[in-house]
């Protein structure tokens, strides 16, 4: 269970000793850790290089109104890319430990997306507009019916990292970090 997982992690860095301790834990459970005490104590080592992105397009000519209903606009980014996030952030989180229902579970990768504090999600405009706000329907072309999403990590989960893996210079993520958050890596 996540809830366990992410409680366990925070009690035992919590009751960690002074005397220095080692934890490991997947990038799954690092990336949803909800708080992390006294960060400054701890080096961490990120081994492999984490997927940057995460997108997700919705074929939704008809039932739209359930991204609708959870997300917000909020400033653009550029003509092509707006920002978004939850409406109502213990709303959505109250539809995530619901039991699971199949509809809910095709929007869940999302939805967690929206709820972290180390990602950020941006909307196709084209596409939100076109769907979401002047509800056009393509009875031609299937892709005219998607509104596309796209799940960034966030520079802050990398703060203070050791980044371990095979051409990471080249990576996207290095290149994404560097270029467009001024964030700088030194050799360890």
């Amino acid at each position: 269970s996540p809830k366990r997982v992410n409680a366990a992690i925070i009690n035992y860095l919590k009751a960690a000793p002074d005397c220095g301790a080692v934890l490991l834990v997947t990038w799954s459970a690092y990336e949803h850790l909800s708080y992390f005490h006294r960060p400054e104590n701890w080096i961490r080592i990120i081994d492999e290089v984490p997927q940057l992105d995460a997108f997700h397009p919705f074929r939704l000519p008809r039932n739209h109104q359930f991204l609708t209903e959870n997300i917000e606009i909020r400033p653009s980014i550029n003509q092509q890319i707006v920002e978004v996030g939850s409406k109502d952030h213990w709303a959505l989180k109250r539809l995530l430990g619901k039991p699971h229902d199949e509809v809910d579970d095709h929007f869940r990768p999302l939805f967690q997306a929206l709820l972290s504090q180390h990602k950020t999600v941006y909307v196709d405009a084209d596409s939100w507009t076109r769907i979401a706000e002047n509800h056009l329907v393509s009875e031609d072309d299937e892709e005219k019916n998607r509104i596309y999403f796209l799940a960034m990590l966030k520079p802050s989960l990398f703060q203070n990292s050791i980044l371990l893996g095979a051409n990471v210079e080249g990576s996207m993520l290095i290149d994404w970090l560097t270029r467009h958050h001024r964030k700088t890596f030194i050799p360890e």
